[in-house]
């Protein structure tokens, strides 16, 4: 389990559908390898299904939490644990890159809530 404050970034996430909350720590400093992981991510009292994103490259750590709809996030600190490794991070083209974004966040989501249709 590790913490972070939620950042400002590129917001690129947001444009292919999946907003992500950056956060303020590297993997280096969270000692994960890179890939992307189905996460449990903490806030406010609360539990959210993730999406989390470990880039070594762009020393990201981001998560999309599946199915919030509250406020935006700057500088709120979610807790995040992290749970099984889905997939590897891929240099894509934009179309193949979207579906794979879409394949993570169903296979996240089927893991952490089972079959949801």
């Amino acid at each position: 389990m590790f913490s972070g404050t939620v950042i400002h970034a590129d917001k690129i996430a947001r444009t292919r559908g999946y907003p992500t909350a950056n956060l303020n720590v590297t993997p280096q400093e969270i000692k994960m390898p890179e890939g992307v992981y189905a996460a449990w991510a903490y806030l406010d009292g609360k539990k959210y299904p993730g999406s989390l994103v470990l880039i070594d490259r762009f020393n990201k750590v981001e998560i999309h939490l599946i199915g919030y709809t509250g406020d935006d996030l700057y500088g709120k600190t979610l807790a995040i644990e992290p749970v099984k490794k889905v997939s590897n991070i891929e240099v894509l083209d934009e179309g193949p890159l979207r579906r794979k974004i879409a394949d993570d966040v169903r296979i996240v989501k089927e893991f952490l809530l089972g079959n949801t249709g």
